[in-house]
């Protein structure tokens, strides 16, 4: 090489993982995120980029801190949350359908609007979290901890709450519906504040 000559160098590989791809729902795009494992940093950094316009797709959260983050209108679809810390993280008008979280904490979380669809949440902890208008469907609820809930306008519908503990849980507006396999067993097993409480399930 002579004196004078230009340098070439190749580039850098990026560090930084591939974008996700974009979908269009009709106001806003949504970044899509499949089979991935997610962290506290890695969600930092989606909720930065997306703002409540990200999905999550067959994607592992187990045992992550994802405590006091803002996650509202996110969906997760067929992920796993299992042992997940949610505490006082904003989730309203978020999705789960068909998610697996057996002992996923969201104590004291804001989940307004939500809905849950198919999950699997056996032992999940729900203590003093805000459920105004959040749906559950078809869900396992066995042994879930539902003290002291707020919120109205709350829906049960074909789900299994064997064990659930729903002392000083409020139920006005609640509505209920069990599979008509298990409903004495349900109703008989949870634990209730009061009788009358009780009697609001049979009702339901």
């Amino acid at each position: 090489m002579r004196a004078g000559d230009a340098v070439h160098t190749p580039p850098l590989p990026s560090r930084l993982p591939p974008a996700p791809p974009i979908t269009e729902n009709g106001r806003m795009t949504t970044a899509i995120f499949r089979d991935d494992t997610l962290t506290r940093e890695r969600m930092q950094a989606i909720i930065a980029a997306h703002p409540r316009a990200a999905a999550f797709e067959n994607c592992t959260f187990d045992h992550g801190d994802f405590s006091r983050l803002d996650m509202d209108g996110f969906q997760f679809n067929q992920c796993s949350v299992t042992g997940a810390n949610w505490l006082a993280a904003s989730l309203e008008e978020t999705q789960w359908t068909k998610c697996r979280g057996s002992q996923c904490d969201f104590s004291s979380a804001l989940l307004s609007d939500a809905r849950f669809s198919h999950c699997d949440l056996n032992n999940s902890h729900w203590r003093r979290a805000t459920l105004s208008s959040v749906r559950f469907q078809d869900c396992k609820l066995t042994g879930a901890h539902l003290q002291e809930v707020t919120g109205w306008a709350l829906e049960f519908r074909e789900c299994l709450l064997v064990s659930a503990d729903l002392r000083g849980m409020s139920f006005r507006w609640t509505a209920w519906t069990f599979p008509k396999r298990s409903c004495p067993a349900a109703i008989s097993a949870m634990r209730c504040s009061t009788a009358a409480a009780c009697a609001m399930h049979r009702r339901g």
